[in-house]
């Protein structure tokens, strides 16, 4: 018989992400540390790397950039991890204000992820240009270096 215990952060797993595509973040977050809280460890990654989102998207930039810089110093993670890092930190972007500041710190740490998770096998080329949560980086140069560089990999082709 599996005990409640067992079950229970999975259900508010399911919860958490249902309140998260609702945009009710501030209640997902509460779900995602509770489940964190309950877990035995198996989840434990998934579960702050959609607490991440969240945080960012509920505004708690300052929570959502240690957060993802803490799990990406976790257990070596994989492209598809430091890549979400990478996106936790620029939603955060959205979420400064006029603090140009902070804006840049989260904006280069950002590149710095999508750059490691690249070199990891990120190599969804595509998802990187079309994906909204990068949009506070486009325009900037260290991205456009980078999708450059990319897209020279692939291609074996110079840029004009």
């Amino acid at each position: 018989m599996i005990a409640v215990q067992h079950i229970l952060p999975y259900v508010l797993f399911g919860r958490a992400e249902v309140l998260q595509r609702l945009n009710r973040h501030s209640e997902a977050v509460a779900d995602w540390d509770m489940a964190l809280k309950l877990d035995d460890g198996r989840m434990s990654m998934a579960i702050r790397e959609r607490r991440g989102y969240s945080l960012a998207r509920d505004g708690q930039h300052v929570r959502a950039f240690a957060d993802a810089n803490e799990l990406f110093g976790m257990r070596q993670p994989g492209p598809a991890t430091t890549y979400d890092c990478a996106c936790i930190c620029a939603i955060c972007i959205t979420k400064v204000g006029d603090n140009k500041s902070l804006a840049e710190k989260y904006a280069v740490r950002a590149v710095e992820l999508l750059r490691q998770a690249v070199a990891k096998g990120f190599s969804n080329f595509l998802h990187l240009v079309n994906d909204g949560d990068l949009a506070p980086l486009r325009g900037r140069d260290d991205f456009t270096a980078l999708l450059w560089e990319i897209a020279e990999a692939t291609s074996g082709k110079s840029k004009p």
